[in-house]
């Protein structure tokens, strides 16, 4: 099962425009969350395993990239340059409330969350 998702995931990333950088995924019905530039710049998108429901969830004139999942799958951790400086940001999983948790005057990469988490629907 673990090498039809890999492959599926590859297959993905391949086939997909734009610069897009595939991360994780979440639910019992698997949900990927990745970012890609294919709007102009880079924002978080989620869609089904199966590439249906693509959605951009930060839709914004900002870089918005490195999505993680929380381990319930009820949040997702990501870094922005919303205020100037690359911050870390988390958010619900469609995208509303985005809060700024890091918030200093430098810049904060690569949030830290885990890579899979799986929930009831």
């Amino acid at each position: 099962m673990y090498k039809h998702i890999i492959l599926f995931l590859t297959t993905l990333l391949i086939l997909t425009s734009g610069c897009d950088d595939l991360k994780l995924w979440s639910d019992k019905v698997i949900h990927i969350t990745f970012a890609s530039d294919r709007d102009g710049n880079q924002e978080i998108y989620v869609m089904k395993s199966d590439g249906s429901y693509q959605t951009n969830i930060t839709n914004n004139v900002s870089i918005d990239g490195q999505p993680k999942w929380s381990s319930d799958g009820s949040k997702i951790t990501f870094e922005t340059d919303r205020v100037g400086n690359n911050e870390i940001y988390v958010m619900n999983r469609d995208g509303s409330n985005p809060v700024n948790i890091s918030n200093n005057s430098t810049g904060d990469l690569d949030p830290s969350w885990t890579n899979i988490a799986i929930i009831s629907n």
